[in-house]
């Protein structure tokens, strides 16, 4: 019980501080929401690319004087973007750096952009909760996240799970990981077995499955009775959904009431999520994409791809922002 409440302390001190002191991810005006601050992270509020992206661009050999956000997006998507919805049966977890030279100064100049910080809830009660889609292990993580925001205190009236027709892949997301419950860092439930005859073959079937198999903590599992929408988008010219897909099918299809909305994401891609998901939502809904802290961990066991991942990160969230800033809606997805 005492561990429970530290934890909630330390949580709730943490947002706090992340609400005061920390920029926030919109600042309320007059009924609606301004501009995104992470939208500032990328460029000024004049449209001119901030240092961290001059500097990144400028390791590659791909800065020239005066260089514009749309001469920059130009550039980097058709350079630094490796994964464009699976297409090729690759995935971020696939990637691997052609070139390694610049790695430690890619890793330092995405820290300091704040790539890699945790980003947590500013608010206490939101009206949607998202459990983005991901890979196997991806999905679990989230929903383990959710939970802690959950004991936290955060709360959320309705679970909108985002995923859809993803293949799933064997390698990664075998039958024998989806039943081994060391794989998961949430408990099963007592005596949880997989029904004879179950569908496992799209992502949508995985994360219904997870969340069938999981313990949630009593009071979350009450709540949410009745209150959880699968929203399995379809695939688009044979490639799976992208992020925004699935925004534009849970729009399009379930008509949300605009209110407030909570999105699980993972370490050093909420950024992009968070962008895609303002885009999709415009003004009338106010986003808060979460995720925690990079691991130390992390650093080492995907230092073979860091720098891939960083450059396919940034060229999707130069892509959003300048689509965001002229009313566009076009993402190469993830």
């Amino acid at each position: 019980m005492l561990g429970c409440m530290f934890a909630k302390f330390i949580f709730f001190f943490a947002a706090l501080f992340s609400a005061f002191f920390l920029p926030a991810t919109h600042v309320e005006l007059s009924g609606h929401f301004s501009e995104s601050a992470v939208r500032q992270i990328f460029v000024s509020r004049e449209g001119e690319l901030r240092d961290a992206i001059v500097q990144l661009l400028k390791l590659d050999g791909m800065y020239e004087e005066g260089d514009s956000l749309q001469n920059a997006v130009s550039k980097t998507q058709g350079s630094w973007i490796a994964v464009r919805q699976g297409r090729g049966g690759k995935e971020r977890a696939d990637l691997v750096d052609k070139d390694s030279s610049s790695t430690d100064q890619v890793i330092t100049i995405a820290k300091e952009m704040g790539l890699f910080d945790a980003k947590l809830p500013t608010l206490s009660h939101y009206d949607y909760a998202l459990w983005l889609g991901a890979l196997l292990d991806g999905a679990r993580f989230r929903i383990a996240e959710l939970v802690k925001a959950w004991q936290a205190g955060v709360h959320f009236d309705t679970l909108v799970v985002l995923t859809g027709e993803r293949d799933l892949r064997q390698d990664l997301e075998g039958i024998e990981r989806l039943c081994d419950p060391s794989t998961s860092p949430l408990p099963f439930k007592d005596r949880w077995k997989l029904s004879e005859g179950a569908r496992y073959q799209t992502e949508c079937d995985m994360m219904r499955i997870v969340w069938e198999q999981v313990q949630l903590p009593e009071d979350m599992a009450k709540a949410l009775e009745g209150k959880v929408i699968f929203v399995n988008t379809k695939k688009t010219n044979g490639l799976r959904p992208s992020t925004k897909d699935t925004y534009v099918h849970w729009l399009k299809e379930y008509q949300p009431r605009p209110g407030t909305v909570l999105a699980i994401s993972s370490p050093g891609l909420w950024m992009y999520q968070q962008l895609v998901g303002e885009n999709m939502l415009g003004h009338a809904f106010f986003l808060d994409t979460i995720a925690p802290a990079t691991s130390s961990q992390y650093f080492i066991t995907q230092r073979h791809a860091l720098t891939s991942i960083v450059h396919d990160t940034i060229a999707k969230c130069l892509y959003e922002v300048y689509t965001g800033a002229f009313k566009k809606s076009h993402s190469y997805g993830i």
